[in-house]
């Protein structure tokens, strides 16, 4: 998916990493964490947005 356009990104690595020692953190994760911490949130869409 392109990092400029909107929409869901299931089974995309989120960020490019910056240093050597970064996790990854697929949509996957990023899902299960929203849905564990925010139970009305589960299944919404996720999409990419920029950093910093």
């Amino acid at each position: 998916m392109d990092a400029g356009r909107p929409g869901p990104v299931y089974g995309s690595v989120f960020a490019v990493k910056t240093h050597d020692d970064e996790v990854d953190v697929d949509s996957a994760l990023v899902a299960r964490l929203v849905a564990r911490q925010f139970p009305g949130w589960a299944g919404l869409p996720l999409r990419r947005v920029a950093s910093g």
